[in-house]
């Protein structure tokens, strides 16, 4: 590899961290007992985007290393040349766009890592309470049809 390939599969690896990540934040936030039901709706439709990008993402990565299309559409159990169609602009945007903004990917990516991580330990020392003390919540909004939340 040459070391405009190794920035090339650097760059996109970084995006690639920040986009995964950040999807793990959406997938977060969307779980928290007394207000994720209410925000998957508000938030599914960048959900799909952001789980679009990271496909599109960790195909360049491959791609980049070496990895015919015909290996990934064997993964997917579709023919090389639809999987190329659905793909292959997206794949050369990311190869365009990521080495340009690396600085500002490992900053993203970090931070998106802190939020998951808060998450993360706050699911593990409040899961049950949380779950339990969100009942009541939802049994109140059922009853007086407030299911959203303030936004």
């Amino acid at each position: 590899m040459t070391s405009e390939q190794d920035h090339q599969t650097y760059a996109l690896l970084a995006q690639l961290a920040v986009e995964a990540l950040n999807l793990a934040a959406t997938s977060s936030t969307i779980a928290m007992p007394t207000d994720g039901p209410a925000f998957a709706l508000r938030f599914l439709p960048e959900f799909r985007d952001q789980l679009l990008r990271v496909e599109a993402l960790a195909t360049a990565v491959l791609r980049a290393s070496g990895v015919p299309w015909d290996y990934l559409a064997d993964s997917y159990g579709v023919t090389r040349q639809s999987l190329h169609r659905r793909l292959a602009d997206e794949v050369r945007l990311w190869n365009d766009f990521s080495p340009q903004y690396v600085d500002l990917a490992i900053r993203k990516a970090k931070e998106h890592a802190r939020e998951v991580a808060e998450n993360g330990r706050s699911f593990e020392a409040n899961l049950e309470g949380a779950l339990a003390s969100a009942v009541p919540v939802w049994e109140k909004r059922r009853e007086q049809g407030d299911w959203r939340p303030a936004l």
